[in-house]
């Protein structure tokens, strides 16, 4: 079913709109026209099922025939910094992240990056493009929290990496004497963090700065993964571990 974001200020009633590049989206690019039902998630914790009933190129307008109200989350929350990846792989990262169910992400620059982190509000703009078109994708409800761009310096001193119960740092070969066994905290026990490297993986420096900072080393296994497929798989184990991946789907309105 087709899917699209609606801001929570234009539901009144059974009724709502689709604005702007929304709008755009369903009239012009899908070409779709009263009677269609479409599906409306409002970033926040609705899910609507709504019909079409008047297309303009700059305004839907939508009669509203149900409604899910999702659950705030239950379990650990994941937070993933991420070393920053040039152009469509930092795209494709972000996406996969989102589907997945990470909740927070944090971009980070490192001493191996190539993509510094220097575009400002274009580059976070375009990247939360991407985390809605993946939440259209697969029907979540929440974007994750897409922070700004930091030095890895400075992502250690703040109050949410301070605070996890669990921080892991994947090593990007595998070395199974210095690397712990996974472990993260139950579900429903704070937020847990994991830390990944670049194409070239964390400095030496680096690491010991993780480490000092209170991450534990852990491996993706003996191959050398590239740093996008690092991410989706360590996310993967993350909240596979969580218990985040065995909850039943949520029933659409």
């Amino acid at each position: 079913m087709p899917c699209f974001f609606v801001d929570p200020a234009e539901v009144v009633g059974d009724q709502a709109r689709l604005l702007g590049a929304e709008a755009h989206h369903c009239a012009v690019v899908r070409r779709l026209g009263p009677g269609r039902k479409v599906l409306l998630l409002d970033g926040c914790s609705r899910r609507y099922l709504g019909e079409i009933v008047t297309v303009a190129a700059a305004q839907v307008t939508l009669r509203l025939l149900g409604v899910t109200e999702e659950a705030a989350l239950s379990g650990a929350a994941l937070v993933l910094g991420i070393a920053l990846l040039k152009g469509a792989s930092m795209d494709l990262v972000l996406e996969k992240l989102t589907e997945l169910g990470v909740d927070e992400i944090v971009p980070l620059v490192t001493e191996h990056c190539e993509n510094r982190g220097t575009r400002g509000q274009q580059q976070q703009a375009r990247w939360q493009r991407v985390l809605i078109a993946a939440c259209k994708q697969c029907g979540r409800v929440r974007p994750p929290l897409l922070h700004l761009p930091l030095a890895l310096h400075d992502f250690f001193p703040l109050p949410l990496v301070r605070q996890a119960v669990s921080r892991l740092v994947c090593q990007e070969r595998y070395a199974a004497p210095a690397c712990a066994p996974w472990r993260l905290e139950p579900p429903g026990h704070g937020t847990a963090i994991m830390l990944l490297g670049p194409e070239g993986g964390l400095s030496p420096a680096e690491l010991l700065a993780a480490q000092a900072a209170g991450f534990v080393p852990v491996s993706l296994g003996p191959q050398v993964l590239r740093a996008e497929t690092a991410a989706m798989a360590a996310a993967a184990v993350g909240l596979l571990l969580l218990g985040r991946l065995d909850r039943a789907p949520v029933a659409g309105p």
